[in-house]
């Protein structure tokens, strides 16, 4: 617009230059270019209001966009692990939702939507098969649970540093094999993380019993008009395989954005229908290969139980399939060695591979198919039982996610 009242403007001056017998007609012409410019010169006005004004909208549309996000992913998996029902299929909805207040504050929720069935089952949760002995059977299972409703505080003290209140996941170790916060959360208490250069220390307390359903220590069991009562699934009085009541500690050191450490402590506090069954310290490191490799490792122990029972668990990634690039791809190749009662069996869906009381090696292969959708497949073999030592069927697995 400024280049055209230039323009004008040097019409003028050639005009002036005409000579006198042009003069009326220079004069009149003079006017209306006055006029002219006069009008732009408004028309320039208003436009720059207007612009000012859709600036000034769209930046609100955008932290109003901010402020409110929704995203989830949706998964289809079918397994193959033997035994009598030895197919299985689950179908996985998960949701999230997202909330700003102010700079430093989000709100968090996710719901986990999620079926799944055994091929020739009928699905019965409970019954008793005639021995005095109650027989369970959780083949068929719709869970729809929110795992994830927490507040998080970010730059306390003006820091790296954060406060998180609610229900959570955690990460503990690098592989993912004990607890995975991506995978399940489930955690209710808090959590405070202090961060200082390469160091990093979060602590906190809660209770993990919501990721696993409680259990009766006792069940009567009525067959033909007699009434017995059968000790439950633990002897202690409460699920063995559950972690309650505990809090913890995670020291984290990253020198850079090739290497990972982390060393964690939690201890479940004994209470009267919880008995102690977890104090577990571990170590874990990640490292980056060159270019396309990278090495995890876990190492943890569990002392509160007899025999203080251990785990292992490293992987081998070669690249990695990234939902946002078709075509990208990845390998990996896994070591599992985990003794009964290292891990709380509810924690352990977090990776990828069966490892509780397991040891076994294993391959998974990565492929993004399109932007957003990514399909895996996964093996496991040369399973054994680490508490009998009895060798267990071949595990086999293939999904497609889809995120949105």
């Amino acid at each position: 617009m400024k280049a055209g009242i230039a323009g004008i403007t040097l019409g003028v001056i050639l005009l002036g230059m005409s000579g006198g017998a042009m003069a009326a007609e220079a004069n009149v012409s003079q006017q209306e270019i006055d006029e002219l410019k006069a009008r732009l010169a408004v028309l320039e006005q208003r436009f720059e209001q207007q612009k000012k004004a859709d600036a000034g909208a769209n930046k609100k549309i955008g932290a109003q966009n901010d402020d409110w996000k929704l995203y989830g992913d949706i998964r289809v998996r079918a397994v193959r692990s033997g035994g009598d029902d030895e197919y299985h299929f689950t179908e996985r909805l998960r949701l999230n939702l997202e909330k700003k207040f102010g700079p430093n504050a989000t709100l968090r929720v996710r719901d986990i939507l999620m079926n799944e069935n055994t091929m020739g089952d009928s699905g019965s949760y409970t019954y008793w098969d005639g021995s005095d002995r109650l027989t369970t059977n959780e083949s068929k299972d719709t869970v729809n649970k929110i795992d994830n409703a927490y507040v998080q505080f970010d730059k306390l003290a003006g820091g790296d540093h954060y406060l998180k209140v609610g229900r959570f996941g955690h990460d503990f170790g690098t592989t993912g094999y004990w607890a995975s916060k991506g995978s399940l959360g489930m955690y209710d208490g808090l959590e405070v993380k202090a961060g200082y250069r390469e160091f990093s220390l979060a602590a906190g307390f809660g209770d993990w019993g919501g990721a696993k359903a409680h259990t009766a220590d006792r069940v009567r069991v009525r067959a033909k008009d007699n009434v017995t009562e059968v000790q439950g699934t633990d002897p202690l009085g409460t699920t063995a395989n559950k972690l309650e009541k505990n809090y913890f500690f995670k020291l984290g050191w990253q020198p850079s954005g090739k290497t990972a450490v982390q060393a964690w402590y939690i201890h479940e506090i004994r209470a009267k229908y919880s008995p102690l069954d977890y104090t577990v310290a571990g170590l874990g490191f990640k490292q980056k290969l060159g270019k396309n490799f990278t090495l995890a490792a876990d190492y943890s122990r569990n002392s509160a139980v007899k025999d203080n029972p251990e785990g292992k668990v490293a992987v081998l990634t070669y690249k990695g399939a990234n939902f946002k690039k078709p075509h990208s791809y990845g390998l990996s190749f896994y070591y599992i060695n985990v003794d009964k009662y290292n891990v709380a069996s509810a924690l352990t869906k977090s990776v990828n591979i069966p490892c509780n009381d397991n040891r076994g090696l294993g391959v998974e292969l990565n492929y993004t198919l399109l932007k957003n959708v990514r399909a895996d497949f996964l093996a496991e073999f040369n399973m054994k039982q680490k508490s009998t030592g009895d060798k267990q069927s071949d595990y086999y697995r293939f999904q497609v996610a889809a995120q949105f």
